[in-house]
Order: C-alpha cells, then structure tokens, then sequence
C-alpha cells in the first residue's frame, strides 16, 4: 500500500548512506598518523562532492589561509555552500562545496538541510585536526627551543643526584672546556673536580643542604655560580642543580631564558589539553588553567595535595607505577571514566597520556599527565554507527514490503479482476453467440454490467490504497477524514479527530508525508495496541504543524520506539526528519500511547493568524 511512497523514500536513503561514508571516510583520515597536515586536508576536501546529491556536478574547496585545497576543475558559482572552519581561538579558513550547473532549489537553494549539517561536520572535524596538529607541532618546537637555548647560552647548566652522579649537563660554555652537552651524565662529579676544589668543595656544601653563591674560574672563564639542593617533599636532599653563567654574557642568556620561560607559560596556561606534572610521591607539581576549571578549582588549589586523595582510584596506581619505574610512556585511548559524586551521570571517554618528567638524565623524577575529553567525538560516532544500522535495516525492510505490495496488487489484479475478466468475457460470448432468447438476454446482460461495476470498484479500491486521490483533489484534511473512516469501519474501534484550523494549506509533498505517519499510526493500533479507542488531532501550532495520535491499548513496551523491529517507527521519524521535523513516542503499560510528530512549516505555508 506505500510502494509510492517507499520508492520515493530509496534515494532519500542513499543520499544519507553517501553522507554517512564521507563522515566515516574524514573522520578515519583524521586518525591516520604519519600523514602530513595537506594531504590530509587535500584528501577530506576530494571526498565532499561524492556525499552530494547532484555528485557529478559538485566540486570543492578549503581556503586555509594562503592555501587553497580544491579539487579538479573546481569553479566558484553562485549555487554555492560555505561553511567556517575555526580552531578553539579563531576562525582560520572557509570550506566550500558548489554546483557547476543550476539545480532545482531545496532546502538552502539547490542543496539539503542535511548537506548543510554535513558540511559544518565536516568543517568541525577538520578545525579539530588543525588545532591537534598546530599544538603538537608547536610543543615539539618549542621543547626543541629550549634545549637549543640551553646549549647555545653562555652557561653550564648541570646537576647530581644524591650519590654525586651527574643526572644533567646543558650549556654552550661546555664545549670551551671540552666536553659535549649530555656527554657528562652518568659519570661520577668527582672525576670532573679532582683538580678543581673550589667547585668540589660548593657541591658538597649543597649536598649538606646549604644554597651556595660562589665566582669561579675554570679553564680560563668566570663564572657566577650557584648550587642548589634538590629537596624532596619531606624536605630531604635529592641531589644538588647547579647554574654557572659567563658574567660577561650574563645579561643576554637571562633575556633569552626569561624569553623562552615565558612562551613555555604561555603554552601551558593556554592549552585546552588537561595537563598536570606530578612528583614521585604522586603530588602535585603544577596543573594547568583546563586541568583546575574541569573541577571548578584553581591551579594553586592542587600544589603538594596528593593525586590518589583527590582522585581515590587505586587502579590506576600500577599504570603510574610503571611509568616511574620504566621510564616508558603510556598512552590509553577511550578510557571511561565515572563519576563516583555523580553516578546518574554519563560517564565520560578520556585520551589519556602518561609521560616521565625527566630533568635531563636519565631517572624519572616524576610524571607529566595529559588528558583530552574525547566523549563528545565517541557520542557522535556511536550515533552515526547507530544512524547506519537503522538505515541499513529499514532499507531492507522497505525492500520486503515494496516486494510484498507487488505480490498483493499481482494477487488481486489475478485472482479477483481476472475472474470478473473471464465471466464477463463468458457472458459477452453467451450474448455473442445468440444463445439465450426471452428473458435471458437482458439477464446477460444486467451480469455483464455487474461484472463491470465490480471490476471497477476492485480497481478503484486498489489505486486508493496505493495513493488516494482525495489527497490529491481535496487535500490533507479531507484525506484524512476519509482514512480514519475506512479504519473505523476495518478495525472496529472509535477514532476521534480534532483539526485545528480547519483549512490546513500545506505543500503535497508534506501532505503526503503527514499521511503516511497517520496511516502508519493507526495500523500499528490495528496490530498490536489492543485499543477500543483512539484520538487524532491535528493542527497548526506556533509556526508548526502536529499529528498527534494516542491510543487506550495496551501501551508500548519501549516507549522511544527504537528496537531493531520498529521499522514503521523508523520509517515514520525519517520522514518526519526529511522536513526537519520530529516523532515522539510515549508508552504507559496498560494505560496506551501516545504518538506526537511536529514539522516546521516553511513561512508562506503557515495559515494567517
């Protein structure tokens, strides 16, 4: 009985299953690793025209920047769609799909809704894929910044464990006194000193705890030296860092270090990366602005407090453990994690990474965390794998009825019209032949016209069933009218009808669409709710028009409707969702249910006030 409608409803599925690829298709482009930043932005822009509906005609472009990224014979036209591509601080290019030829206007012009919804996705995902690869990049540089500041300052910059073994050496001034920067870490401070006790007899008063402040004289250079000791949190020597600077270059190594420094904060106050440092004991060391806001605190609230006291989740304690102790990076993808304050709550995905602190020697003196939420990109993935296994069903399902519906109509058209056919045909040759005489002939005759009128009634009941005319003729509301009649009279139930206003102009295509929800409404009460009664209303409310359908049955059992069998359900929310509109679907066990469907009407459909 839908056929029409179903084979109209095909193409609408296959234009989103090409959607549906081409965010599958980006979003696995995003993931690759390796891959330079152009190519990647190259590769999503070739894959937008595919997931058009006009595919053969479209073309795209990203301007990011002074870039351009297009693909072949891209032309700018006025059938055109844009959409910004920002990163979390600024907008830093424009997407653009356009039609090389004139197509009918739809939903923006000659494009759909849903190919505006997916090109701002698109334009999303490729924002997040700049803001990743800008911040990873500017890291790398800037770790590199710094140690070639180190190396190039006129400084030695070096420091020893408690045990006197060199855990760090960094400095230009190493190489006038002929040593290479990292070459000394490891050995022993005492094979470096022998012959110069000054410096010897400064680390060990560090050691025993004391700041020391001294100018020394080393292979020919001066140097303002400091040695400090390292303490521990319960206030015990660690080791001692020590600093000596060329005094005649002293000025410019601290413009440069305070230079660096200050980018360096700036990096990490600004990240939107949840990004923590923690010491051995697992206490903290600092925190950015992200890490302290995603808890409502500041930055200050989290130095010295433990990680385990603020967060009691011991299972993460043999992943920190194994960080101290191996010096090994781990990183875990997708971890959920719970509210314990909060356990009505979603729980939410994480990207975690836990990195060693090292202080340029090799042990691990503490450990550098980085977390990105990445609930909002699961959530959209787990809706698009739900999205394509409801099409994928619902096209198959679509497919059996329209199937169905053929073998009905071949049925009927067989079974009842061919025997009218064939008894007519029976009495014409009767009449041809001249056999009968009297009263026989007009008999004949009278069964002849008969058939006829019962061939054309089985006819006329077909094409109705398949589309009514009154739809087309008289419009929505005397269709309707005509519908709930006929399910009155086929199913033996009460059905009410309210329609407000009564003069509802709406377009055929939304005429039809309204009709078929109806029609499939009241089957599904036919079949399963058990009901004695039914309600329909439908009128125009606040820009919108609104069917609702509620029944006295038994009640659905799933009142959202979206079991893997509720093919007339998902059928019904799809054509809703073609006008931008919305199902809803309530059950109360024993009490009935209630289906509401609200569509938009477009400004010049809407009746006047």
């Amino acid at each position: 009985m839908e056929s029409v409608a179903e084979d109209r409803s095909l193409p609408e599925l296959e234009k989103r299953v090409r959607e549906l690829r081409c965010l599958y298709r980006v979003s696995a482009l995003m993931s690759e690793q390796g891959v330079a930043l152009e190519e990647q932005l190259q590769q999503a822009v070739v894959l937008l025209p595919a997931a058009y509906h006009y595919p053969a005609i479209a073309c795209a472009r990203l301007l990011f920047g002074d870039a351009v990224f297009q693909t072949a014979g891209f032309r700018q036209t006025e059938w055109e769609q844009t959409a910004p591509v920002a990163t979390f601080t600024s907008r830093i290019g424009a997407l653009q799909v356009c039609y090389l030829e004139q197509r009918p206007d739809r939903d923006e012009g000659p494009f759909l809704i849903e190919e505006r919804e997916l090109l701002n996705t698109v334009a999303d995902l490729l924002g997040d894929l700049v803001e990743r690869k800008r911040t990873a990049e500017m890291l790398r540089l800037h770790e590199d910044r710094l140690y070639m500041v180190l190396n190039s300052a006129p400084l030695i910059l070096w420091a020893v464990d408690r045990d006197g073994i060199i855990t760090l050496s960094r400095g230009k001034m190493l190489g006038p006194l002929g040593f290479k920067p990292g070459e000394l870490v490891g050995r022993p401070i005492e094979s470096i000193l022998a012959d110069r006790p000054r410096f010897r007899r400064c680390v060990e008063r560090a050691l025993a705890g004391e700041d020391v402040s001294e100018q020394l004289e080393w292979g020919g250079f001066f140097f303002d030296s400091r040695f400090t000791p390292i303490r521990t949190a319960d206030g015990g020597i660690d080791g001692v860092i020590g600093v000596s600077v060329d005094i005649s270059e002293r000025m410019k190594a601290e413009d440069m270090l305070r230079e660096t420094n200050a980018l360096l904060e700036e990096i990490f106050a600004s990240a939107n990366f949840l990004i923590a440092s923690l010491d051995r004991d697992f206490r903290y060391i600092r925190v950015n602005d992200a890490y302290a806001r995603s808890r409502g605190h500041t930055p200050e609230y989290y130095l010295g407090k433990n990680f385990f006291d603020l967060f009691p989740r011991m299972e993460y304690l043999p992943v920190l453990r194994s960080v101290l102790e191996t010096g090994e990076p781990v990183s875990v993808r997708d971890r959920p994690y719970q509210s314990r304050e909060h356990p009505e709550r979603d729980p939410t995905y994480w990207d975690i990474e836990v990195l060693p602190m090292r202080r340029g020697g090799p042990s691990v003196e503490g450990l550098i965390l980085i977390l990105v939420d990445r609930s909002r990109r699961n959530r959209a993935l787990q809706e698009l794998d739900t999205s394509r296994r409801e099409l994928r069903s619902l096209a198959s399902h679509l497919q059996d009825l329209r199937e169905e519906e053929r073998k009905t109509i071949a049925r009927e058209v067989h079974d009842e019209l061919g025997g009218f056919l064939t008894a007519l045909k029976m009495d014409l040759s009767l009449l041809e032949s001249g056999l009968g005489t009297g009263a026989e002939r007009p008999s004949a005759l009278a069964s002849a016209e008969d058939l006829v009128n019962q061939a054309l009634s089985l006819a006329r009941r077909i094409a109705t069933d398949l589309r009514p005319r009154l739809l087309d003729d008289f419009g929505l509301v005397p269709a309707i009218e005509w519908q709930i009649a006929e399910f009155r009279r086929r199913a033996r139930v009460r059905c009410d009808l309210e329609v407000s206003p009564e003069d509802l102009g709406v377009g055929r295509d939304l005429a039809l669409s309204i009709y078929r929800i109806l029609q499939e409404s009241l089957t599904n009460v036919a079949r399963h709710s058990g009901a004695s009664r039914v309600k329909v209303r439908l009128a125009v409310d606040a820009g919108a028009i609104s069917l609702v359908v509620s029944d006295n049955g038994k009640g659905i059992e799933a009142a959202r409707g979206d079991g893997p069998a509720s093919f007339g359900l998902i059928g019904m929310r799809e054509r809703a969702a073609h006008f931008r509109g919305t199902v809803q679907v309530e059950g109360t066990p024993g009490k009935g249910t209630t289906i509401s469907v609200s569509i938009p009407l477009p400004v010049e459909e809407r009746p006047p006030c």
